[in-house]
């Protein structure tokens, strides 16, 4: 990727997450912080220090972290950004489909994640999921999705069933629950539905649906007894 007329290679691990960004010439730039999902960043800073001795004058490089975190809602896009003496850095509203609707305060460089934890292309304006690039001004895709064939009754640059506000797409390959993808981050289940989960992590996704569906059946009574209370007040 380049930025500012450098040239940035990003640091994966074997699930393809980006752990780091390195520059050739400045060296590394940034770590991702991960936890619950993508939970902040780490800036790195380096400080040089010309130290003279006998045998001449020498540059002395220090490098330091400088730590923020995100606060983000429940599709996992970042809302806030702190840093580590709990000081608001960036905070930005984003419209249904995830254009920046208004940014509180100034961002920092290294704000890169935004709507749905996704990289924000600061050349294109692009974010970029993977399989494909979302452009949130005309809330589309890219480019056809390539799992079309699958839905026929949809759009081809169809951006999650047209339901940004509950789905969200992470891979650009097929769209999933926003709230069900918090709900197993925080609980620790692998998101992969494959062939390589054992027969407990199976229990665990069961179990968890069973609460997921049981959190909803409580939802939806209790707005029936608030709308039933509302008309008899009317």
């Amino acid at each position: 990727m380049h930025s500012g007329g450098k040239t940035e290679y990003y640091v994966r691990d074997h699930s393809g997450r980006e752990v780091g960004i390195f520059d050739k010439d400045d060296g590394w730039k940034s770590f991702n912080l991960f936890g619950n999902g993508l939970i902040g960043r780490a800036d790195v800073i380096y400080d040089t220090t010309q130290v003279e001795t006998e045998e001449g004058t020498f540059d002395f490089i220090q490098r330091f972290d400088e730590r923020f975190y995100y606060i983000k809602d429940h599709l996992g896009s970042i809302r806030v950004t702190i840093d580590q003496t709990n000081q608001v850095t960036a905070a930005r509203d984003y419209s249904a489909y995830g254009k920046i609707w208004r940014s509180l305060n100034s961002s920092t460089p290294g704000d890169r994640y935004k709507f749905t934890e996704k990289e924000l292309d600061i050349e294109t304006g692009y974010a970029y999921h993977g399989a494909s690039y979302y452009d949130s001004f005309k809330a589309q895709w890219t480019s056809p999705d390539p799992l079309e064939d699958k839905y026929p009754g949809l759009w081809s640059y169809n951006y999650c069933f047209d339901n940004p506000l509950r789905i969200i797409d992470p891979s650009g390959m097929n769209g999933e629950d926003g709230l069900w993808s918090s709900f197993k981050k925080l609980l620790g289940i692998n998101s992969e539905n494959d062939e390589n989960q054992n027969s407990e992590e199976v229990d665990q996704i069961n179990a968890a649906d069973e609460i997921v569906d049981t959190f909803k059946e409580n939802l939806a009574e209790s707005a029936d007894k608030t709308a039933r209370k509302t008309v008899k007040v009317i």
